[in-house]
């Protein structure tokens, strides 16, 4: 009998994720202004297994992993994901992550674009919807395939120039649209539909993360996106996985840990700064969010690049 031979659509993928983490190990060192493209942002960490936790505010982006695998705790939900998936965040949000699989000769390599909202709008009528929950996650997972990662391949092996300035905003719009019409389009569908119950939550995480440093009542949230009280809470935990507080909590941790780190305030004056009026209190949910004291947090990261702003 005839053994079946693997079609060569299945090892496109694996050939495609190997040349883009090549590249990518190429580009690591590179400052962000020297990058093929504006935005894109490239990850590249060798001998890193188990390595410590970081912080970020996850925006809007698609991300392929090339090489290597990582997990991120994003709101209270944990992804795991490794060489050859996306990883799509659609609304801004606190994480934490760590580098899971990374070694000198299988590197962790990763890359991403921002998601903009009005290439997503202007491709959103071209894509058939299809029926389902309308409280998608604010992050979503998936395989990638050989569409996507020859977009990103062919993305990143662009030089800075001209060439970059006419095929780069043509190869996102690309990734954009094999974004929307895969298997993570109808999530992001639905944060981008106009009156649909996830875009008045994106609207609402739009605001909080304008205007954390405000006091906060759920019921005025709720008023401001059109939504009775009881429906917001429960709309915005399915999508975020955490309440409107709890995710003005994290906001607001995060930012004073990026003021304390970059601008060496004190754990009272970064408080301040992001709106608590207890000290106490802010390094009691400090520690609990990040598992140190403020003090210990900041005598780690020293000598660390500086966290992304909010």
């Amino acid at each position: 009998m005839r053994e079946k031979e693997s079609p060569e659509s299945d090892l496109q993928p694996v050939r495609l994720a190997e040349a883009l983490c090549e590249r990518l190990q190429a580009l690591a060192d590179r400052p962000a202004d020297a990058l093929p493209f504006p935005g894109l942002t490239v990850s590249c960490r060798r001998g890193t297994d188990g390595g410590p936790c970081s912080c970020l505010l996850y925006k809007p982006a698609v991300t392929v992993i090339a090489s290597g695998r990582k997990r991120s705790i994003v709101g209270e939900r944990v992804y795991e994901y490794g060489a050859g998936d996306v990883f799509v965040t659609a609304l801004d949000m606190p994480a934490t992550w760590q580098v899971l699989e990374a070694s000198d000769s299988v590197p962790f390599a990763a890359v991403s674009v921002p998601l903009e909202r009005e290439i997503l709008r202007e491709f959103m009528p071209m894509v058939p919807p299809c029926p389902g929950s309308d409280c998608p996650q604010a992050a979503l997972t998936g395989r990638s395939d050989a569409g996507i990662l020859d977009a990103f391949l062919r993305l990143v092996r662009l030089e800075p120039g001209v060439d970059a300035e006419v095929l780069g905003p043509l190869i996102v719009r690309e990734i954009h649209w094999r974004v929307l019409s895969g298997i993570w389009g109808e999530g992001l569908r639905r944060f981008f539909t106009s009156d649909s119950q996830s875009a008045r939550i994106d609207s609402a995480v739009q605001w909080l993360r304008e205007n954390f440093r405000e006091p906060l009542t759920v019921e005025e949230l709720a008023e401001r996106v059109h939504m009775a009280p009881s429906t917001f809470y429960r709309h915005f935990r399915a999508v975020t996985s955490l309440s409107p507080l709890q995710y003005q909590k994290q906001l607001r941790l995060h930012e004073a840990r990026r003021l304390m780190l970059v601008r060496n305030l004190d754990a009272a004056s970064a408080a301040y700064s992001v709106g608590y009026v207890s000290p106490t209190q802010f390094s009691r949910e400090f520690r609990r969010l990040f598992g140190q004291s403020p003090r210990k947090s900041m005598a780690g990261l020293r000598e660390s690049a500086p966290a992304a702003p909010l």
